[in-house]
């Protein structure tokens, strides 16, 4: 099974992505474009073996749209990430309809990232994401380590459903 995370720079997509592989293994840094390739890594979580996959965060976005793009298609479950500390973006949208166009929508988890010291107020918050159409979203603060037993509870009901 691959798992692929997707969002727009410096929502926190290698923190993440860091956090469930284990290890720091993405770099992470405050400085869009750090993260320059597609980074694929073997990793074992609850027991399953998968592929987490990490998307760049490019200045431009039409170039960081490819990786989106190809980590869409290859993915069988998609973590969107988008920053609970900012509204929506045009950006978000996008990353929202290639998921759409690609037919996995009912595959993805929202991920509301960045919610340090909120997580468990989140309510309010979460109220602008689901208007994305997501049926699962999850608030997290990858930085605090809060909300990844969701996050897995989510993937495997994702999982459940294939």
């Amino acid at each position: 099974m691959k798992i692929g995370l997707v969002g727009r720079t410096n929502v926190g997509k290698s923190t993440i992505f860091n956090r469930l592989y284990g290890s720091f293994r993405a770099i992470v840094t405050e400085i869009p474009g750090t993260t320059r390739e597609l980074l694929v890594e073997p990793t074992k979580i609850r027991g399953k073996s998968l592929m987490l996959c990490d998307s760049p965060g490019l200045e431009e976005f039409e170039q960081e749209l490819v990786f989106i793009k190809q980590i869409i298609e290859e993915a069988d479950i998609l973590l969107f990430v988008v920053d609970g500390k900012l509204d929506v973006s045009e950006q978000d949208l996008r990353i929202k309809q290639e998921i759409i166009s690609a037919g996995k929508k009912n595959k993805t988890v929202l991920v509301v990232n960045k919610l340090d010291a909120k997580v468990h107020k989140a309510e309010l918050i979460l109220a602008d994401y689901y208007a994305l159409g997501f049926g699962r979203i999850v608030p997290l603060s990858a930085k605090q380590e809060d909300g990844f037993i969701e996050l897995w509870d989510e993937v495997d009901g994702v999982v459940a459903e294939q």
